[in-house]
């Protein structure tokens, strides 16, 4: 199936995104990116209060996200907006994003490991299968001359 796949995106009959989201960052560390960035704010580094304000949210609300306890995908884009972040700056470390074409070499490589396997045991079963009488006969000959 990946191998249909592949072609199908080599001749352009797949239309995909260019960017695949990886691994989420941790709440705390999204907590410390945003005080982070309120602290960069130019000419003066912004409050709890002037984040608040600007989102129209509680300060309250501001310390409990930089604590690690987030808000919705939605909100955490307006907050890395209003920042003037990227919106990837607060859901995913750009070195974990991964392209289409990376994402599917991996799991053409995957296909090619798993079915590597997949000989080998059964290589592995046919010598098993072939062997059993052969063992099944040394023990009968053990029993009887033991």
């Amino acid at each position: 199936m990946t191998s249909a796949l592949l072609s199908e995106v080599g001749r352009g009959e797949v239309r995909t995104p260019t960017t695949i989201v990886g691994v989420p960052l941790s709440p705390e560390e999204v907590g410390r990116r945003i005080v982070r960035a309120r602290e960069d704010m130019t000419p003066k580094p912004w409050s709890q209060f002037d984040l608040a304000l600007a989102l129209g949210v509680s300060p309250s609300t501001i310390y409990r996200w930089e604590k690690g306890k987030l808000p919705s995908m939605n909100e955490l884009l307006r907050v890395a907006e209003v920042l003037g972040k990227p919106a990837d700056y607060l859901t995913e470390p750009p070195e974990r994003q991964v392209g289409m074409a990376e994402l599917l070499r991996r799991l053409e490589a995957l296909e090619e490991a798993v079915a590597e396997s997949v000989a080998l045991t059964r290589e592995a079963l046919t010598l098993l299968h072939e062997a059993q009488p052969q063992v099944a006969g040394e023990r009968r000959a053990r029993r009887a001359t033991g």
